[in-house]
């Protein structure tokens, strides 16, 4: 025990910045343990604060997580998915006369979307599981691999949980939006 105590007070000496998380740790446990010696109705209801901003802060970082894997994998289909709809409100655009190939603008998106959705979920995977050729770390591993070794190579629940209620969201509300898009569009009209 002593020599790890050796050790530590060694290393605080020559790492200024560990000293000063060292010195903001221990000046915060100190105030806090006053704090509730002193104020315990006080303490308690601050711990409260703390624990919902401190579960809040994790569920944005879970959202945004969630949201950076569906907006990075959409970028990948953007202009596959932007192209169909130009194609296909163009088309809708011309006069009634000149609109004689309706069947073949219904599978022209049929195959599009299925294609493109396609795309999406194959990258939605690499963004999910990882890339092994990628160069940047984080495209390596992948989200769920990075939510593993923060929590020290177990898999949190609570976490994988909100990651994929949040995905799932994120996808809903991009249905929402596309579905009527589509859904009016002049070759699906009686």
């Amino acid at each position: 025990m002593k020599v790890r105590i050796k050790k530590l007070i060694q290393r605080l000496k020559t790492d200024k910045k560990l000293a000063g998380l060292f010195f903001l740790y221990v000046a915060t446990v100190v105030v806090v343990s006053y704090l509730f010696i002193q104020w315990p109705e006080y303490a308690n209801k601050t711990t409260y604060i703390l624990f919902l901003i401190s579960l809040m802060l994790v569920t944005l970082f879970t959202w945004s997580m969630a949201a950076l894997a569906i907006f990075r994998s959409l970028l990948v289909v953007g202009a596959g998915l932007s192209l169909v709809l130009f194609i296909a409100q163009s088309y809708c655009a011309l006069p009634l006369n000149e609109q004689v190939a309706d069947d073949s603008l219904q599978s022209l998106i049929g195959i599009s979307v299925l294609f493109i959705g396609v795309m999406f979920f194959n990258r939605l995977y690499r963004e999910l599981f990882g890339n092994p050729e990628s160069k940047r770390e984080f495209d390596k591993l992948g989200a769920l691999k990075v939510f593993r070794e923060a929590n020290k190579g177990k898999d949190s629940v609570l976490i994988l949980v909100l990651y994929a209620s949040f995905m799932g969201l994120i996808l809903g509300q991009l249905f929402q939006v596309l579905f009527p898009i589509f859904i009016n569009l002049c070759v699906y009209q009686p």
